[in-house]
């Protein structure tokens, strides 16, 4: 979540006994920039779990589950969202693949051979 427009949209969107128009005033004073660059949320526990399927399409739902539910129940969809991990699982996958097939290849060759 970038933090300028999620400060920005604290204001607005954020719960309305929490945020007085003095707690407004203070997010539109603030530099967002001065406390974090970003903010981060990670998987309930079992983190694990989510991400132990070989297939990616399934890993990517999960975590695009969690991710829109969350923003949902913060109540700010106007924030930018952005999943480094799946980035990186994204270039990985064929990677995975490939390994995958050679492993097999050589797993029928050899097991041609007896």
């Amino acid at each position: 979540v970038e933090a300028g427009p999620f400060f920005a949209s604290l204001g607005d969107q954020g719960d309305p006994r929490l945020i007085t128009d003095l707690v407004k005033q203070d997010l539109e004073r603030a530099n967002p920039h001065d406390f974090a660059q970003k903010v981060l949320f990670n998987l309930p526990p079992p983190r694990i779990q989510a991400y132990l399927s070989n297939d990616y399409n399934q890993v990517k739902a999960r975590v695009l589950d969690f991710a829109t539910r969350l923003v949902a129940r913060l109540g700010f969809q106007s924030v930018e969202t952005k999943i480094m991990l799946l980035d990186e699982l994204s270039t990985l996958r064929f990677l995975a693949m490939f390994l995958g097939l050679i492993v097999s290849l050589i797993v029928v060759c050899l097991s041609s051979l007896l």
